[in-house]
């Protein structure tokens, strides 16, 4: 919200004085009383960076034509806004100011020295909004928020073709996304996780609220989100990697913790679509993750790093269309690796609905590594594919869990199965422990993992592979 303000100038000479009169059309509007100022820039380019520069923006701006060059707004309760008869500003702004909003306009960084931004938030920068704004062509990120800072971008704004990230947030700055899309960044240079659509690090928060269309999408060179030592809470949105993008995942998640809740992340078909490491969170609930690439995980858990699913989710290695997932040779679900954690967990306690998950393809769980499956009886998971743990790592089913497939234990790992969840737990193509001369693998609870419902044993027990050592 604005307060009433009458203009300002700050102190200057007599002559500056009247030349930033003459470039500021000022008119006082009926607008719930703040004083409305049309700058009209058709035949003087620099009048809005004179008049942020000089400190005498006060309550609602109407840019008139093309305005041109860089702008430091530092005055509080500011909009910011195109003229009906239309304008745009060419520049970068750097902003301190409290309160200040730009709606119906465009942003394009043409015309600010390089290197830039089109808008740079500072200490002081609070309750920054953008309402149907672009942001475009920065040299730059299009938006960084720093120093505890915060933005919400919403009403169909679109940010887009900016050569590093679409929207950037560190030091403690939070993001508000609500319907906005960000397409087309990362626009400089080879892929790598310097670029693509949005980044937070180093104690910034990103949030996503339910009810709202996010669409990141697309961008180049690097991953749609990238979460590094901060946060992101994510109820809504789709994020999609463009096939251009062979070496970096759609999301990165690294010492940071990410909530994905009802999202459509869409994996380039070469890396993957979700990568946590090292020490990443996820959590995810009520979400589609696709990814078509062959030998590739489209989820991989690394390096200390957890992934939590309350529900709800499928996860497709391969395409998702009207018939379902039709999965991909060699296509890989899940790989939890290095010292990492997977587990499905039974939320009701809390208050959320349990809901069953779904993955197609492999599952790999390696080096010193944990998978935890099973939903119960009522809501009875479903895997499609081989699940492969090696290298001291250990599997578990809690009952409410169905493998359509074979589970293999190998490399002194272990598989332990109970129906503390009820239900069953059902691999359809048995649990093997392959060895060359004398199994390494343990089982315990043979007996409550089957071939089929109220069916035999899916392990043998004994001392030559492929059967499994019990405790």
């Amino acid at each position: 919200m604005s307060i009433a303000a009458k203009p300002f100038l700050p102190r200057m000479g007599r002559g500056q004085a009247r030349l930033a009169l003459a470039l500021i059309g000022l008119v006082v509007g009926a607008d719930r009383g703040w004083a409305q100022t049309t700058i009209d820039c058709t035949s003087a380019p620099g009048a809005l960076a004179m008049a942020a520069n000089g400190g005498t923006l006060n309550g609602v701006i109407n840019v008139k034509g093309t305005c041109v060059g860089s702008l430091n707004i530092f005055n509080d309760f500011v909009t910011i806004q195109a003229d009906v008869s239309g304008g745009e500003i060419n520049g970068a702004i750097d902003l301190s100011g409290k309160g200040v909003t730009f709606q119906n306009i465009t942003i394009d960084g043409t015309g600010a020295s390089d290197p830039f931004i089109c808008i740079q938030l500072i200490g002081g920068a609070i309750g920054t909004r953008l309402i149907n704004v672009t942001i475009e062509n920065s040299s730059d990120s299009g938006i960084s928020a720093n120093f505890a800072s915060d933005i919400t971008i919403d009403g169909g704004s679109k940010i887009m073709g900016n050569a590093n990230e679409g929207v950037y947030a560190s030091t403690g700055a939070t993001v508000q996304l609500g319907d906005v899309e960000i397409t087309g960044n990362g626009t400089s240079g080879a892929n790598t996780v310097y670029r693509g659509g949005v980044k937070v690090e180093s104690g910034a928060k990103l949030l996503i609220n339910s009810g709202h269309v996010t669409n990141i999408h697309d961008d180049n060179n690097g991953p749609e989100l990238r979460v590094s030592q901060a946060v992101a809470e994510v109820h809504g949105g789709t994020f999609k990697s463009p096939s251009i993008v062979t070496t970096v995942p759609t999301i990165l998640v690294e010492q940071g913790a990410l909530i994905l809740d009802s999202v459509l992340v869409e994996g380039s078909g070469h890396s993957n679509a979700i990568l946590a490491t090292p020490n990443g969170s996820v959590k995810l609930t009520n979400s589609t993750i696709e990814d078509a690439a062959a030998g590739v995980a489209v989820i991989q858990i690394s390096d200390g790093s957890t992934l939590l699913s309350v529900g709800g989710s499928v996860i497709c290695a391969g395409t998702i269309g009207d018939s379902g997932c039709t999965p991909t040779a060699s296509g890989n679900a899940i790989t939890v690796t290095n010292a990492s954690t997977f587990k499905q967990r039974d939320e009701t306690n809390l208050g959320f609905p349990l809901f069953f998950d779904s993955f197609i393809g492999a599952g790999t769980v390696q080096v010193e590594s944990n998978m935890e499956l099973g939903t119960g009886a009522s809501q009875t998971s479903d895997w499609t594919g081989t699940i492969s743990v090696a290298q001291n790592s250990s599997l578990r089913m809690d009952g409410g869990i169905m493998v359509t497939g074979a589970v293999k234990l190998t490399q002194a790992s272990n598989g332990f199965f109970n129906v503390s969840n009820g239900g069953e737990n059902i691999v359809t193509g048995g649990v093997t422990c392959p060895a060359t001369t004398t199994p390494s693998a343990h089982v315990a609870g043979n007996t409550v993992v089957l071939l089929a419902h109220m069916g035999s044993s899916a392990v043998t027990i004994g001392n030559t592979p492929p059967n499994c050592l019990g405790f």
